[in-house]
């Protein structure tokens, strides 16, 4: 069922499916991660939970597919309220008193801000997401992406200290603009894909959110909350993320939160060179999530 729903000044553009044997039991809403990303890439997921009796919304990114918006003009906090008024869209096409928010790596980030903000979320799916803040979570990923692309390590360093500047200048009132024509001369080089930002409005969105507080809001979300990574995750820092996530489990009293580590999996929560997800982690879910609806 195609559905569209306004926020922003736009009109964003979606899929909602409904299980054959639709019971109200539960329903979400699927958040992207970061960069340009449209419906399709959450469509084989969003067709799993309809055979498990879940429905879902998946949609177009501001400014991706048949959306319209720009998202390297939103902030985490738009991200969130966007999140918000996609799930009541859901509700409005599939009524149910739990219908909760899946996002993928930053969109984890997305989905507990959005829970913390409102009471409508029913539960939080948070697949490989960080919990530390997106400047130590992209420290991380230069540094082992780089090493598992089998980068010089000269490259990796001159990566870190590209990137470590970055942070400087933009802590010190640098403008996004400023900090994209100093690193003119850096763009040029093999190892600048490390970092990332090619355009003056991918970059004004990154310096936006690398102090995002990760932890401090994941305390403060109150419904429960799943967390599942990949093992060999080169993206995120797993360990540190576990750990933030069952901290601010126990801070927040919240005692129907799971946190899976999948054998084998990548930050896509596929096995390597696979296109497919790793079998376990649609159980994973959909049984957590059946247990939370219950």
């Amino acid at each position: 069922m195609e559905v569209a729903f306004d926020h922003g000044g736009a009109t964003l553009a979606g899929t909602v499916e409904v299980p054959e044997q639709d019971d109200g039991r539960a329903a979400a809403v699927f958040v992207h991660g970061s960069g340009p990303a449209t419906r399709d890439s959450w469509a084989d997921f969003a067709g799993r939970l309809a055979a498990a009796g879940i429905a879902s919304l998946r949609y177009d990114k501001p400014g991706c597919g048949a959306s319209g918006g720009d998202w390297t003009a939103q902030t985490f906090e738009d991200r969130a309220s966007e999140a918000l008024a996609a799930l009541r869209t859901l509700r409005d096409v599939a009524p149910t008193s739990c219908c909760g928010l899946i996002g993928g790596s930053q969109g984890g980030w997305i989905a507990t801000l959005a829970a913390s903000r409102s009471s409508e979320v029913a539960f939080a799916v948070c697949l490989s997401p960080a919990g530390v803040t997106p400047a130590e979570q992209e420290s991380f990923r230069i540094e082992h992406q780089g090493a598992a692309e089998g980068l010089p390590r000269e490259q990796i360093d001159a990566a870190l200290r590209l990137f470590r500047r970055r942070l400087e200048l933009i802590r010190s009132g640098a403008s996004p603009e400023d900090v994209f024509e100093r690193e003119a001369d850096a763009r040029r080089e093999p190892w600048f894909r490390l970092v990332g930002d090619t355009t003056v409005a991918e970059l004004r969105f990154d310096l936006g959110i690398y102090d995002f507080e990760a932890e401090a809001v994941l305390a403060g979300v109150r419904c429960p909350v799943l967390g599942v990574w990949g093992e060999r995750d080169v993206v995120v820092p797993v360990e540190a993320s576990v750990r933030a996530y069952e901290r601010a489990a126990a801070s927040a009293a919240r005692n129907k939160d799971e946190f899976h580590v999948l054998e084998g999996a990548d930050h896509g929560l596929r096995r390597p060179h696979s296109a497919e997800r790793v079998p376990e982690l649609l159980a994973t879910v959909t049984d957590w999530i059946a247990s939370v609806c219950a």
